[in-house]
């Protein structure tokens, strides 16, 4: 590289680019490749989390202006979000799906657990209340 790209750069393609067929074909070869002969996961899990946006320092964000002035703060309204499913004996990732957060995680489970079941049989899946719903349930 010439120069370095600024940290957006990715950030802003990673929906495009993380959706596309290739990079799915390269997670569904990656399992294949894992796991071998075995398709069978005996217990996966799934979770979310949100990722840092700025490359600011947490003392650039909560800074004040004297020491007797009130701290000041800055609340993010949007944030990288990175959904996940894996196998939990070996932590390898199964099915992911990017996107904007804040948003409720109850709406990504059908698709995430799709994703994990082309590659692998899921035989348990574990899952925090964010996802816990009875449409959910019924099609676990």
């Amino acid at each position: 590289m010439d120069y370095i790209p600024h940290y957006t750069t990715l950030q802003k393609a990673a929906q495009r680019l993380l959706a596309c067929e290739a990079v799915q074909s390269l997670l569904d070869e990656t399992v294949a490749m894992q796991m071998g002969r075995r398709k069978r996961v005996p217990d996966a899990a799934i979770d979310s989390t949100g990722l840092e946006a700025t490359c600011a320092s947490a003392y650039f964000v909560r800074r004040r202006k004297t020491k007797d002035s009130p701290w000041k703060t800055v609340v993010y309204q949007r944030y990288p979000k990175l959904s996940l499913v894996s196998d939990i004996r070996t932590h390898f990732i199964l099915a992911f799906r990017v996107g904007k957060g804040p948003q409720p995680d109850v709406d990504e489970f059908r698709g995430l657990i799709d994703q994990a079941s082309k590659r692998v049989r899921l035989h348990r899946i574990l899952a925090d209340a964010g996802y816990d719903s009875e449409p959910n349930h019924q099609f676990a």
